[in-house]
């Protein structure tokens, strides 16, 4: 089911400072510049050979939901993503599991956005479940 942790996803204030000091301390490859205007987020995504990634996520306003965890919490981890061979079968143990899911439709109907577990049922950290949607 779950195979390990497919990217980690940190919140910084300034991404060029960032994304400049994890290239340089850490290595790996640069292979995505984004902005996500309607999330209020930009994003550099550093992959590795080994197919982990670190996202590296900035406010692009003050109201988003990173400005607000970046006010509230500061820099650092925002959210881990899991690997799994099966999202659906994911879905399906976390919901027996009986954790708040996040865009979660409900059983029974199409999941057509990324699911994640509430942060506030996993140690405050919010956890996408990996290669969804499925539908």
């Amino acid at each position: 089911m779950f195979k390990g942790i497919r990217g980690v996803f940190i919140r910084v204030a300034d991404l060029e400072e960032a994304t400049e000091r994890y290239l340089r301390l850490f290595g790996g490859t640069l292979t995505q510049r984004h902005a996500f205007e309607d999330l209020g987020f930009d994003t550099s995504v550093i992959t590795y050979d080994n197919g982990t990634y670190i996202e590296l996520i900035s406010p692009l306003d003050e109201e988003g939901p990173v400005a607000r965890a970046l006010r509230s919490r500061g820099e650092g981890l925002h959210q881990i993503s899991f690997d799994n061979d099966d999202p659906r079968a994911c879905v399906e143990h976390l919901r027996d599991s009986e954790v708040r899911l996040v865009n979660d439709p409900g059983r029974g109907e199409p999941v057509t956005q990324q699911i994640f577990v509430h942060p506030r049922d996993v140690n405050g950290v919010l956890v996408q479940v990996g290669n969804t949607p499925f539908d």
